[in-house]
This record gives C-alpha cells, sequence and structure tokens, in this order.
C-alpha cells in the first residue's frame, strides 16, 4: 500500500512537471520524456533563483529502481556530467525519494549570472560510461568531466546512446532550470543631527546621511556621535528593497547644548591625568566640561601615582573646580625595626620581572617560538611564570564546506589547521650560583581540518563543488626539562621539549 501510495505520487508529480514543462520554450540540447514508458522520473529544486554563494540542492523521485545520469547545460553552450561523479560513482537508485549532493560535498553557486538548466536521465540498464568521459572513470583532478561543448549535437549523440541501450520504454527524461543573479537591496540612513557615524554589522561604513547597496540578509545599524547616545536597529533587507532609518539622537546625559550653566573644571598635580565621571571617561587634565546638575562621582588618574575620588553635587549656575593632588605610589611611613633574619633563612628579594623569548626545532624541522613572563622570587635566580607558544605546523589546506562537525564522509584527509598553540606554567630553580633547572609542564592544542576524499574543489560548470569537511582538535600534555644562566640581566636558557625540540631562550629582567 506504501509503495503503491509512493507511485501515484510521483505519477502526479511527474504529470504536473511535463504539462509545466510543455508550456515552457525547451532549452537546447534538452532531452524530452518519451510519450509512453512504465519509468517515471521527477526533478527538483528548493527553489527557481539562486545567489553565489548559496548550496544547490536536487531532488529526484523514481518510481522504480534506475540507473540516473544528471548533467548541467550553461548559457555558454558547455555541457557536464553531475551524477555519477567522483563523490558518488554508484548511479544505480532504488525507488523512492533521493537527494543529491550526498553528506561528502556540496554543490555552492558561483558566477557568471543566466539561465542554468538540468538534465536527468533514468535508464532501466546502465549507459557504457566509456564512451561518455576519457577512459570510463573519474578522476580526484576531475570529479565532474566535460561532456560537450554542443549541446544540440550532444542531445542526438545522447538519444543514440540510450536507445542503444535500452528500449524505448526503458527510460524517462526529466529537466528544469534555475537563475543565477546577484542579490541586491539598498538602504539609506539619515540622523538628526547628521554627521553620525554609521556601523553595519560592526563595520564603520561612512557618515549620516548615507546610502548604501547591501545583500540581503538581516543586519544590525548603529549610529555614534560624539556627545550623543549610541543609537542602533535591527533591520532586514529583501531582494530589490529599498528601506530608509531615520535616527533622532538623544544627547548623553554628559552633554547639554550651549546656554546651560552647570560648568565643571578639573585641575591636577601633575597634569596630564585621565578623568572618569560616573565610570565613563571624561578626557585629560586640565579639563572643562559643561554638564547637567546632578550628582557625580570624578576619579582622577595617572600612571605610578595613587588614584584622586571625590563626589560632588552640581546645582544649576554652578561653577566648581576641583584641584586633585596626586601622591606617588611607594611613598609610605618607615617600617618598624624588625630582630634580624637568622642565617639559616636568607631573606627574600623584591619579585623582579623577567621577559624572555625563545625558538625551538623538532626532529620534524618544524620551528617553533615562544613568549614567557615570569618573576625572580629568591636571591638564588628561582622563578615562576606563565608563557605560550606557536608550532608551524600549518598546511595548506584545500578548499572545503564545513559542515560544523563529524559526520560519516567516508575516506577522508585529515590537515593541520593553523599553528599548534601551547600554554604552560615554568619554574626554574636555582642549584649552584646563577645556574638554574628549568621545569615546564603545559597544554598544547593543534586544529585539524578533516576532509571527504577526492579533494577539490572542483568546478561543475557553474557550480563549485566542494567536499565536505569539519574541524577537530587535538589536546597534547607538554613538557620541558633544561638549564638556565643569569649574567646580570640577562638570563640564557636551554632544554628539550618534548613536541617543540630543542628549545634556545634570552630573556631580560626588569
Amino acid at each position: 500500500m506504501r509503495r503503491l501510495i509512493g507511485f501515484i505520487a510521483i505519477a502526479l508529480l511527474s504529470f504536473a512537471g511535463v504539462a509545466q514543462q510543455a508550456e515552457q520554450p525547451i532549452p537546447e540540447g534538452i532531452i524530452v520524456q518519451p510519450v509512453q514508458t512504465p519509468l517515471a522520473i521527477q526533478l527538483g529544486l528548493d527553489k527557481a533563483l539562486y545567489a553565489p554563494g548559496e548550496k544547490l540542492r536536487l531532488s529526484i523521485a523514481l518510481n522504480q529502481d534506475a540507473y540516473v545520469y544528471i548533467y548541467n547545460i550553461t548559457p555558454d553552450r558547455r555541457v557536464n556530467l553531475l551524477f555519477p561523479n567522483a563523490y558518488q560513482p554508484v548511479n544505480f537508485l532504488q525507488a523512492g525519494v533521493h537527494t543529491i549532493p550526498n553528506q561528502r560535498y556540496s554543490l555552492v553557486i558561483s558566477p557568471p549570472m543566466g539561465f542554468e538548466c538540468i538534465q536527468v536521465l533514468a535508464l532501466a540498464a546502465p549507459l557504457p560510461l566509456e564512451q561518455l568521459i576519457p577512459e570510463g572513470k573519474f578522476s580526484p583532478q576531475n570529479p565532474f568531466p566535460v561532456l560537450s561543448q554542443k549541446p544540440q549535437e550532444f542531445k542526438t549523440f545522447m538519444q543514440n546512446l540510450v536507445v542503444g541501450a535500452v528500449s524505448t520504454t526503458g527510460w524517462a527524461a526529466a529537466w528544469t532550470c534555475f537563475y543565477v543573479a546577484v542579490p541586491q537591496a539598498r538602504l539609506r540612513v539619515i540622523s538628526n543631527p547628521s554627521g553620525a557615524l554609521v556601523s553595519v554589522n560592526g563595520i564603520v561604513m561612512g557618515q549620516t546621511p548615507l546610502e548604501l547597496p547591501l545583500a540581503p540578509g538581516r543586519y544590525r545599524v548603529a549610529l555614534s556621535r560624539f556627545g550623543y547616545d549610541e543609537w542602533s536597529q535591527a533591520v532586514e533587507l529583501k531582494q530589490g528593497s529599498e528601506i530608509t532609518l531615520e535616527a533622532q539622537l538623544t544627547p548623553s546625559p554628559l552633554f547639554r547644548p550651549l546656554g546651560r550653566t552647570a560648568r565643571l573644571r578639573i585641575v591636577s598635580d601633575p597634569d596630564d591625568a585621565d578623568v572618569f565621571i560616573n565610570n565613563a571617561y571624561a578626557g585629560r587634565t586640565p579639563l572643562s566640561l559643561e554638564i547637567a546638575p546632578g550628582r557625580y562621582r570624578v576619579v582622577v588618574t595617572k600612571a605610578n601615582y595613587e588614584s584622586w575620588a571625590q563626589t560632588l553635587e552640581l546645582k544649576g549656575d554652578s561653577d566648581i573646580t576641583l584641584e586633585a593632588v596626586l601622591k606617588p605610589l611607594g611613598v609610605q611611613t618607615p617600617p618598624p625595626i624588625s630582630p634580624p633574619v637568622p642565617p639559616s633563612r636568607p631573606a627574600l628579594s623584591t619579585p623582579t620581572v623577567l621577559v624572555s623569548f625563545n625558538a625551538g626545532l623538532n626532529a620534524a624541522q618544524i620551528p617553533s617560538v615562544g613568549f614567557e613572563f615570569g618573576f625572580l622570587i629568591s636571591q638564588r635566580a628561582s622563578v615562576v611564570g606563565l608563557g605560550f607558544s606557536f608550532s608551524m605546523t600549518g598546511e595548506d589546506v584545500p578548499e572545503y564546506e564545513d559542515i560544523g562537525g563529524p559526520r560519516d564522509l567516508g575516506p577522508t584527509m585529515t590537515y593541520r589547521e593553523g599553528p599548534e598553540t601551547e600554554f604552560y606554567g615554568k619554574l626554574s630553580l636555582g642549584v649552584l650560583g646563577a645556574l638554574s633547572v628549568d621545569l615546564l609542564g603545559g597544554l598544547a592544542i593543534q586544529k585539524e581540518a578533516h576532509i571527504a576524499l577526492p579533494l577539490g574543489p572542483a568546478r561543475a560548470l557553474d557550480v563549485i563543488v566542494k567536499p565536505n569537511g569539519y574541524q577537530t582538535e587535538r589536546y597534547y600534555l607538554t613538557w620541558l626539562i633544561g638549564l638556565s644562566l643569569r649574567s646580570q640581566n640577562i638570563v640564557l636558557s636551554a632544554g628539550m621539549h618534548n613536541r617543540r625540540g630543542w628549545v634556545i631562550g634570552v630573556g631580560v629582567v626588569f
């Protein structure tokens, strides 16, 4: 019963498709469905208009098992075999509904623009593939071979080949066309006052008034102007639409037009200090502002000086000057005299900053670089610190369509994508004078791309065919054992790393 219902649905679809196609001019090279045949096939697309970058998926409905062949005809008279191909060499399909491509590759629309037509043939017996493509087999370099550049001659050749393989009642045909066009929409942005900076999805595009051509889609438009609150709005652009956004900017609470009399002056000793008002950056001293009456907290900061803060209430017509006297850091009362430290427990010195760089080369001749930041914590040059490194493991990765996660792609090739990144902690223990033993432990992360074979991308007419793939991350525990030597403010180090090989570094003590 289920199979019968499916057959009836397919037959109705086929009849509707034939009727629809009969009303359209038949493109050059298209083979028309035979009048009487028990075999029925229906070809469908999800839409009739595609933009470059969108994915193409074909839907095929068969009323009985058959060998299926699909080819494409372009406006420049090229014919390519889309199915079978190097990714899907088996073209015997069972009765039912099928989608092409499968999960191992993607068909991505690309220029040029115009009408494209697709022909599908279903046969009770296979065609001799060696008469269609060179040597009768596919190759990774040519997964979608060109069949002809003369569609009308190819039509005659294909009809003779089909009739030679099966009787007239043993095959069926269907076709469809779609249009490729660059989508366009226009967005106009105006503001009061004008001259506001316009950002679209975080990218600065210009100042108002502004008119932009954009592809259809959803955008976040933001406007900013000194003295005004930021304005933002989401907008949905459709094909051919023209939308105007009008933004009425609101003055910021810390900004008032001329005529308001609340004035605040801030000076400091020393000057050129940063001023924050209610946690918002306001400028550097000496600073003069016209702001609304209200309660404010003013903080003045400067490098190597203690912060200065004061809360005040500004009223209408007030005119206040704040004088911030900044105290240098480190000025404090002398500490009380403490008993001497016993000789058996030497006193720790003041922590000292150590910055160092290193480079490595492992057995596979892969170079790496690293950076460390640490503190000297004792007179015997003991150091604790943190660091990171990059090993140049990145490989040339073929272009592929990222499907977002692991799937059954069949045979795949794995590539290291980008450098191997390591984060680690380091401890140096003084053993003899200025000589120390270095111990390092950390974690390395390597991104990998897993791509379905055969590798691409390839061009099937005006569709870019990309192998599907996905990214994963591998993690490695890392360690290093080495020695370092300090001479005055310079520290030299060398050690063996389990992934980076020999690593040599130089550091400076501040």
